[in-house]
């Protein structure tokens, strides 16, 4: 078999374009800082929590959850929409659910249960949520921050 000549120059040019595709990408900045287009401006750090997956301090970590969150960008909003009212259809058929305070609680969820729901991904009854459902990792007072933020979704 004869190899051609022309293997290494098309080698050579897809790393090329591979390593230019990573310098624009890298400067245009952070995905989540990109994505949203909403409010520039929040009227609290749950706020923002909830709307860009984005606290005060920088970006809350997740484990699980769609993969395409970490390439995207957001929070809550993403999947259960900026009115916290969910119903919008993602893949799968997967419908997010209601998370305003009061549908929680009426589904059996409190504070307690509603700050598992989001870290352990466990429901009021201790169910596993939808996989689709990140495991965010915050700390206490931002999760503080998220519960009262969803008290004032109406």
């Amino acid at each position: 078999m004869r190899r051609s000549r022309w293997y290494p120059l098309l080698g050579l040019a897809l790393i090329v374009a591979g390593v230019a595709g990573l310098l624009a990408m890298a400067s245009l900045g952070s995905p989540a800082a990109n994505w949203w287009t909403g409010p520039q401006s929040f009227v609290s750090n749950g706020q923002r929590i909830f709307l860009m997956g984005t606290g005060v301090e920088g970006p809350i970590t997740y484990r699980e959850g769609p993969f395409w969150l970490g390439m995207h960008g957001g929070g809550c909003a993403t999947c259960h929409g900026a009115d916290g009212r969910g119903g919008r259809p993602m893949m799968l058929d997967i419908s997010a659910p209601d998370v305003r305070y009061s549908a929680l609680t009426a589904r059996g969820y409190d504070e307690g249960l509603i700050a598992r729901a989001i870290t352990a991904g466990l429901g009021s009854q201790g169910q596993p949520l939808d996989p689709a459902m990140p495991r965010w990792q915050m700390r206490a007072e931002e999760m503080a921050e998220v519960i009262a933020y969803l008290k004032t979704l109406r």
